[in-house]
C-alpha cells in the first residue's frame, strides 16, 4: 500500500492511465484501490478537470473499484456480526448502485414514519388494530403503492427509491414496512414467498415471549402489495397451489434477516439481467457470495 499519497505523485499516477500498457494500469488501479474511500474525492476531482475521455473511463472504473471493495469489507463485517441489523444491510445494498447514499435522510425519514404510527397508538389495542394504522399511516396516509406493473424494474428494489417515490415491489415496501415495525417493538417478520413476499405477526402476549421467533405462533400474515392487508394460512395455500409449488413449512415462518439480504439481491440480478447489465450482475452475485459464505462459516 502506497502510504500518504502527495498530489504530485496522484497526478503522476493519473496521468499515466492514458499508458496502453495493460501491466501500468493494473499496477495504478491496485495500488489506488489500496488507499481506500478517502481517496475518491480527489480522483472526482481529476476526473472534473480532465478532458482526455479515457482517463475519464478509466478513472470512474477506478473510483467504483475503490467503493466496491469498502462495501465488500463492510458486508463481511455485517454477516459476521451478532447484529445483522435489516437497516444496515440494506444500506450496503442500496449503496452498490448509490455509493453517496444520504444514510441520515433515510433514518429520518422511517423515524418520521414511526412517531407518526406511534401517536396513533393505545395500549389496549389488539395486535390487528396496530397492524391496521401502521397500514393505514404507509398507504393510505402516505400513498406507498405496489409497483405491479413493472416490479422487476432495480429502482423499485432500492429503498432511497422506494423512499422517494412511494413505489415498490413486495419486497421492497416489506422491508420498510419491517424497518418501522422493529421501531415500534412489533412482532413482525418477512416471509419468504416464491415469487413473493409477505410478512407474519407473530403471538406477542406475555407468555409467549419467552419463546423462541421459531416457536411462536403465527396470528396472520400481511400482504404488502394489498394496503397491508391481513391474511391467513388458508390464503397462503391458495397462493401455492395456484404457483403449482408443494407447500413447505418455511412458507409459512419467518425468514431470517440474511434471507431478507439475500432475496433483495437476487431481485436485483433478476431486474439487471433483463435489463442486460452484466457488470452490475457480476458484482451483485460477488455480494450475494460474500453473504452465503459468511452464513456457512458462522
Amino acid at each position: 500500500m502506497i502510504q500518504d499519497l502527495n498530489d504530485d505523485t496522484l497526478k503522476a499516477m493519473v496521468t499515466l492511465l492514458d499508458d496502453s500498457d495493460e501491466g501500468i494500469i493494473q499496477q495504478i488501479t491496485h495500488d489506488l484501490i489500496q488507499q481506500g474511500t478517502e481517496l475518491v474525492p480527489r480522483l472526482e476531482a481529476y476526473w472534473e478537470n480532465t478532458s482526455n475521455s479515457l482517463i475519464q473511463s478509466r478513472l470512474e472504473e477506478i473510483i467504483h473499484k475503490v467503493q466496491f471493495h469498502q462495501l465488500k469489507q463492510e458486508l463481511k463485517d455485517w454477516v459476521g456480526s451478532n447484529d445483522q441489523s435489516l437497516f444496515d444491510g440494506i444500506v450496503l445494498i442500496n449503496r452498490h448502485r448509490y455509493p453517496n447514499l444520504d444514510i441520515s435522510s433515510l433514518r429520518m425519514q422511517i423515524e418520521s414514519l414511526r412517531i407518526e404510527t406511534w401517536l396513533e397508538l393505545r395500549y389496549e389495542l389488539t395486535a390487528l388494530e396496530k397492524v391496521r394504522i401502521l397500514s393505514h399511516i404507509i398507504y393510505k396516509i402516505h400513498g406507498f403503492t405496489g409497483a405491479n406493473e413493472n416490479p422487476t424494474e432495480p429502482a423499485n428494489s432500492y429503498l432511497n427509491q422506494v423512499l422517494e417515490k412511494k413505489k415498490g415491489n413486495a419486497l421492497s415496501l416489506s422491508i420498510l414496512y419491517l424497518l418501522i415495525s422493529q421501531k415500534l417493538g412489533f412482532p413482525i417478520y418477512g416471509v419468504d414467498l416464491p415469487q413473493h413476499f409477505i410478512l407474519c405477526y407473530l403471538d406477542d402476549r406475555v407468555e409467549a415471549l419467552h419463546q423462541s421467533i421459531d416457536q411462536r405462533e403465527v396470528l396472520f400474515y400481511i400482504n404488502p402489495l394489498n394496503n397491508g392487508m391481513p391474511f391467513h394460512r388458508k390464503e397462503i395455500l391458495e397462493f401455492l397451489k395456484l404457483m403449482k409449488t408443494e407447500p413447505q413449512e418455511r412458507f409459512f415462518r419467518p425468514c431470517s434477516t440474511v434471507d431478507v439480504i439475500v432475496r433483495a439481491i437476487n431481485n436485483l440480478i433478476r431486474g439487471y439481467t433483463d435489463r442486460n447489465k452484466t457488470e452490475m450482475v457480476y458484482d451483485l452475485i460477488e455480494l450475494r457470495t460474500i453473504i452465503q459464505q459468511g452464513k456457512t462459516t458462522s
